[in-house]
């Protein structure tokens, strides 16, 4: 039976990221895109698109989703499903939840 993973938290106060909004995070080496949506959810995934090497922090927020700023793909915030080609692997999620005025991330190390 594997050892349980060791997971990393890290801390983001909620004021770094205003609503509608995406920032880019390096935790435990990993680049991470922060969404913050119009309707108040927080989502954490891979910040690196799954068909080209593009940082999706830097795309646009649509509902939900995250659209790749390169070539349009668009990510479920929830799921990492991908929502339209050309973009065919899902991303990686991370637990987020909201603790009083910070966001907490969980990262396996």
């Amino acid at each position: 039976m594997p050892a349980p993973a060791e997971v990393a938290t890290v801390r983001v106060p909620v004021a770094v990221l205003p609503r509608p909004g995406l920032l880019r995070l390096e935790v435990e080496e990993k680049a991470l895109c922060l969404a913050h949506t119009e309707s108040g959810g927080w989502y954490a995934v891979d910040d690196t698109c799954t068909h080209e090497d593009c940082s999706l922090s830097a795309g646009a927020l649509e509902g939900e989703a995250v659209e790749c700023p390169c070539h349009g793909s668009c990510f479920d915030l929830a799921t990492g499903d991908v929502l339209n080609l050309p973009a065919v692997l899902p991303l990686q999620t991370y637990p987020t939840v909201r603790d009083h005025d910070d966001i907490v991330i969980e990262v396996e190390r």
